[in-house]
């Protein structure tokens, strides 16, 4: 199985889908070291002293300055200027970020709530599918393609147990429901489907997601109560009384007296 194979010379080697994504990624990486390093050295204020110099009994430098919540700090010299270096601001990288990751996700056709934390009120169904819709048409290609070769590869192992299956050419590859929907969604449109076009209920069972197996216990259930049913019918037709002359009437049964206008003769010329 190859992914999206080529025409010509090249048709045997696949494209990977990760190819147009790696330089984005790449920068992504660069981007995120660069925030590390920022952080570990301007992402907080620094401040400077400039004109003032002390040295310890060695002749060493020594910092002069040791500040706290609760300390005040003084000096006497007035050649003495104080400095401050501003943090860096690191939303500037959050933001590059968040750019490349909107193009990745967009040449990759993958939805962009899959790679960036969801803010403000959640999407409704409808929103999910519009943007899912460009990673739907993605797998439903993949599918296309990709099935062929797992029939061929289920081929080749039935022709390595010998078995006649490994002829067969009507296999087919069963995929799963890829696309986002809700179970009510699911079953409207499948109902929709039966009603409007005719589908068979066993394939409306297939695009609902049942296994084979769950498939052929559907079937076996439905005519176990198709039989108890034809069953409970045909005592209720024994048990009900039938008319004398009839087949299989009894000899006690009463004759029903007739309905219509010639019931109401007969009643005239009995009276």
């Amino acid at each position: 199985m190859t992914n999206r194979p080529r025409l010509g010379r090249d048709r045997w080697h696949p494209w990977s889908d990760l190819k147009p994504i790696i330089p984005i990624q790449d920068a992504i990486t660069k981007i995120t070291a660069d925030s590390i390093v920022a952080s570990e050295f301007s992402a907080y204020a620094q401040r400077i002293i400039t004109g003032l110099e002390l040295e310890d009994e060695d002749g060493n430098d020594v910092s002069p300055i040791k500040s706290a919540i609760d300390r005040l700090i003084l000096l006497e010299d007035p050649d003495v200027k104080w400095g401050q270096f501003e943090a860096s601001d690191l939303r500037n990288y959050v933001y590059l970020v968040d750019m490349l990751v909107m193009h990745l996700a967009s040449i990759a056709r993958v939805p962009p709530h899959y790679f960036l934390a969801q803010s403000g009120s959640s999407n409704s169904g409808e929103s999910y599918q519009t943007k899912e819709s460009g990673l739907g048409f993605k797998i439903a290609e993949r599918k296309l393609h990709m099935g062929e070769g797992w029939e061929s590869v289920i081929r080749m192992a039935f022709k390595v147990k010998k078995d006649a299956r490994a002829e067969e050419m009507s296999a087919e590859t069963i995929w799963g429901n890829h696309e986002y929907a809700s179970e009510g969604q699911r079953i409207d449109a499948l109902v929709k489907l039966n009603q409007g076009l005719g589908v068979p209920q066993r394939q409306l069972w297939e695009d609902a997601g049942y296994s084979p197996q769950q498939i052929a216990r559907f079937e076996e259930m439905q005519e176990a109560e198709f039989q108890r049913k034809l069953e409970q019918q045909k005592a209720m037709v024994a048990a009900m009384p039938q008319p004398v002359g009839l087949p299989g009437g009894k000899p006690g049964d009463a004759a029903k007296p007739q309905r219509g206008n010639s019931g109401n003769d007969n009643k005239k010329i009995a009276a």
